[in-house]
C-alpha cells in the first residue's frame, strides 16, 4: 500500500497526516470520533522543518543587528577621522563587527605578499563568530599595520576591504582605513 502525506497548515498544530493514495479517504485525518493519526516520520520531518526555519530566522536577525551595529561605528569612525583630521594627530577607531560568516584565509593567502608566510585556518571552535570583533575592538590609525596584521584582519572578517594583490603596504592601510569608515 502507498501512503503519502497531507500537510495541513491553516491550523498551528497540523501535522502531517497519513492517507492511502489509492483511496481518497483520509486515514489519520481528524473527525469527530477518531483522533488523528501520524507516524514518527512525518512528525520529526514537520519538526527538522520548523527548526531550520528558525536557525534561519536567528541568523538573519543577528546578521541585521550586527549591520546596524556597524553602521553606528563607522558613522562614529567616519566623524572621528574628519574632526581629528584637523584638530589632533590621535586617530582611534572602532573596529565593525564581523559580519561575513567563516574563515577568510583563502582571502589573506590570496594577497599575500612575496616573502610572507602563508596564514594557517582557524581551527572549528576558534573561528570568530559573527558579531564580534578583534583585538580590544579598536584600532589607532597613526600606528601602521603590517602586512601580516592586516591579512590577519582579512581572515578574521572574511573580507578583503578592497585591496588588490599588487597593493603596497601604504595603499593597504589607506584601503582598510576607507574600509573603517566606509
Amino acid at each position: 500500500m502507498l501512503y503519502t502525506y497531507d500537510y495541513l497548515s491553516l491550523h498551528p498544530n497540523s501535522m502531517a497526516a497519513v492517507s492511502d493514495s489509492r483511496t481518497s479517504e483520509h486515514l489519520g485525518t481528524h473527525d469527530c470520533h477518531t483522533p488523528p493519526t501520524y507516524t514518527c516520520f512525518s512528525l520529526n520531518q514537520t519538526l527538522r522543518r520548523l527548526e531550520a526555519k528558525i536557525d534561519s530566522v536567528a541568523e538573519k536577525a543577528e546578521l541585521v543587528e550586527t549591520r546596524c551595529v556597524n553602521l553606528a561605528i563607522r558613522r562614529r569612525n567616519f566623524a572621528i577621522y574628519s574632526y581629528e583630521s584637523v584638530s589632533s594627530e590621535k586617530k582611534v577607531m572602532v573596529l565593525p563587527r564581523k559580519e561575513n560568516a567563516g574563515d577568510g584565509v583563502h582571502l589573506a593567502n590570496a594577497l599575500l605578499p612575496e616573502g610572507l608566510v602563508p596564514l594557517a585556518p582557524f581551527s572549528d571552535e576558534k573561528t570568530p563568530d559573527v558579531g564580534s570583533a578583534p583585538n580590544n575592538g579598536t584600532v589607532d590609525v597613526n600606528i601602521p599595520l603590517s602586512h601580516q596584521e592586516i591579512l590577519k584582519l582579512i581572515q578574521f572578517y572574511n573580507e578583503d576591504f578592497g585591496i588588490l594583490s599588487q597593493d603596497d603596504l601604504c595603499t593597504r592601510q589607506i584601503r582598510f582605513q576607507r574600509w573603517l569608515r566606509t
